[in-house]
């Protein structure tokens, strides 16, 4: 087992071990907690069993896994896979990608990491969601997700969404969403990037980053930078969910510096 706390495993110790003298009655146990404290997989425990009616000592060491760390999630937007990124709305702001309206499939450039104070394997779910439904038989959908063979586990899916809005959508169903009244011609299509990773104490570390699709009309009259950010800062979270993966990421690796292939990407809509 896996234990959150070195009290947790002390505890569980406690319960488990036992110890027996076929002379003896009454031994006393005694778990001692580590030293240096919280170990990993190397977290040592000694059990000491002695006889209250004479000075007899026995140790015994335990190798128990102690992983207090939280996942840390983070989440980023490649630039350079970027075919084209918006220079004026959400500078210097990493959680928010902004892109303009167009009718083609977007590379976001979407990568993460993971990282944690333990080695090893960390199930982590992807989760992508939207502010607007949209549904049409003869389209892919608003976001495709697909895993990759690239040696860097962050760079292990691709994503790219439909850089449109329900406004200006001809598909049967399109159905927008937003927490305040906004005309048609003033809304504007966003992707909720969800990310939860959970090691094998049950710590659970999440991330969330968002790419935001700029209709015209603000790139024309635009507003504050920080316009479209603290509209969604204050919105509930997405509802719609478009896509989810779950992936595993393995903490005792290293990602190389670049990958060995080359991609070229050519996209539209179809």
């Amino acid at each position: 087992p896996v234990f959150k706390t070195v009290q947790d495993a002390a505890s569980y110790l406690e319960s488990v071990v036992e110890a027996e003298d076929d002379c003896a009655l009454g031994l006393q146990v005694e778990v001692k907690p580590p030293s240096l404290g919280a170990q990993c997989e190397n977290t040592e425990f000694k059990v000491a069993v002695t006889d209250p009616r004479c000075d007899v000592l026995v140790e015994r060491v335990f190798l128990l896994t102690v992983d207090p760390y939280i996942p840390v999630v983070e989440i980023s937007f490649d630039n350079s896979s970027v075919i084209e990124s918006d220079d004026h709305y959400g500078v210097g702001n990493d959680a928010y990608l902004h892109i303009p309206q167009s009718d083609r499939y977007t590379n976001v450039g979407f990568t993460y990491t993971v990282r944690d104070g333990c080695n090893q394997e960390i199930q982590t779910e992807i989760e992508v969601l939207s502010n607007e439904l949209e549904y049409d038989p003869n389209q892919s959908g608003m976001a495709l997700v697909r895993a990759t063979k690239d040696q860097r586990q962050s760079h292990g899916l691709r994503v790219f969404v439909e850089a449109s809005r329900c406004a200006d959508s001809s598909s049967p169903l399109c159905e927008p969403f937003s927490h305040i009244e906004v005309s048609p011609e003033d809304s504007f299509r966003y992707f909720q990037f969800n990310i939860r990773a959970n090691d094998g104490a049950g710590n659970v570390g999440e991330s969330t980053a968002y790419v935001v699709i700029i209709p015209q009309k603000y790139k024309d009259t635009p507003e504050d930078a920080n316009f479209f950010a603290d509209f969604i800062d204050g919105a509930p979270t997405a509802s719609n969910v478009i896509e989810t993966k779950t992936m595993m990421w393995d903490t005792s690796r290293d990602d190389p510096v670049a990958s060995e292939f080359v991609s070229i990407t050519v996209s539209k809509k179809v």
